[in-house]
């Protein structure tokens, strides 16, 4: 047997965009409704269709680079599954993975640094959020999500409450 149990899964991560320039297409025909032939209301949704189909695109890049991360594993378990490996090939793919993706300790903890980006083509006087860096990283927000901005006070330090998309989360207990 040469693997083939989940139809060589490990090799097919990149094809999560069979529709790419599709979607791509549509994301700038959205934006070109929003500028030439829809006013108001119209013009504000054509926009945000248009950033929602944006984040489509993101997400594929990210099940794209989550994929690529677990090739290995995938690899493993599904020769494993074939016959053409053994437990000690998937221990030591799963062994490489959790070294390879190992939260890293941070010296202490601090604040970050939040931008809120508006990318529509237009400046119409009014801030259309349509990406949100953390640290400089680019992350998913939900489209009809709400970001706030916490009330400054001149003895605190300023907070934001938003929404995100995970990729993960780990809950757990951490001695140090």
């Amino acid at each position: 047997m040469s693997g083939g149990s989940y139809n060589y899964l490990h090799e097919l991560n990149h094809g999560l965009e069979g529709q790419r320039s599709d979607i791509e297409a549509m994301r700038d025909r959205l934006l070109t409704l929003a500028q030439a032939h829809h006013p108001g209301a119209e013009k504000t949704a054509a926009t945000q269709a248009a950033h929602a189909t944006q984040s489509i695109l993101d997400l594929l890049d990210q099940a794209r680079a989550q994929a690529d991360t677990l090739r290995g594993v995938w690899h493993a378990v599904e020769y494993r599954d074939s016959g053409d490996y053994g437990d000690d090939q998937v221990t030591q793919a799963l062994t490489t993975y959790r070294e390879q993706h190992a939260t890293p300790k941070a010296a202490k903890p601090q604040g970050v640094d939040i931008e809120i980006l508006d990318r529509s083509p237009d400046a119409a006087g009014v801030i259309l959020p349509g990406a949100v860096r953390i640290n400089g990283q680019e992350a998913l927000v939900p489209s009809d999500s709400t970001i706030r901005i916490n009330e400054i006070r001149e003895d605190d330090f300023p907070t934001i409450t938003l929404t995100l998309f995970l990729s993960s989360l780990t809950i757990r207990h951490d001695p140090t």
